[in-house]
């Protein structure tokens, strides 16, 4: 594909110029695609080390999560990333602490700093959320063998005040997030089914 590798090039010669949002958001087009371009992650990679302290969750949150849909686990990045994390972490959004959180179980990279700050983030954050946004950060999860009980307990805490009001689509993720990890909580679904 000449286009994808003209553009590859391109984003190489430039990585160290642009703005850390245009370089997360290309990695993020080329994990969409399926396309695994070596030099190109390889060089993402290394500048988003250097430059860490100048991303934001949401670029972060592109990086770590193109490398977890193409399964590339990049040890010195998800280290650097998990360095800096705990501290960022309490400005991330649902979404951000969502993709996150996912893509670090996707990468088996358990019991590490962001995964841990993200879960104390979403416990605090969880009566605030949505219920997409309750959904989505329990279904980043589903990812790990074991989950985090006082997560999925502050979610059902949530779900339960809040279900009457959800969409069928909703309710239907949720029972599949819990499910899926096998999750029973006959108070939360006996109130889903009302």
């Amino acid at each position: 594909l000449p286009l994808m590798e003209s553009i590859v090039v391109a984003t190489i010669a430039k990585v160290h110029v642009a703005q850390p949002q245009d370089t997360s958001s290309t990695m993020w087009t080329f994990a969409k695609t399926s396309t695994q371009h070596m030099a190109l992650f390889d060089t993402v990679s290394e500048e988003a080390i250097r430059r860490k302290s100048q991303l934001g969750a949401q670029e972060l949150s592109n990086i770590v999560r193109s490398h977890a849909v193409l399964s590339l686990v990049r040890t010195r990045l998800l280290g650097s990333i998990g360095e800096s994390a705990p501290s960022q972490c309490s400005d991330w959004r649902p979404q951000e602490l969502a993709n996150t959180s996912w893509s670090f179980a996707k990468l088996a990279v358990l019991g590490q700093p962001p995964l841990d700050a993200a879960t104390r983030q979403s416990l605090t954050l969880m009566p605030q959320f949505t219920p997409q946004e309750t959904v989505n950060v329990a279904c980043g999860y589903t990812q790990l063998v074991t989950c985090s009980a006082p997560l999925f307990d502050r979610a059902s805490v949530t779900v339960l005040r809040m279900c009457v009001d959800w969409s069928p689509r909703d309710l239907a993720n949720t029972v599949w997030a819990w499910a899926r990890l096998s999750r029973d909580d006959l108070p939360l679904f006996e109130a889903i089914a009302a």
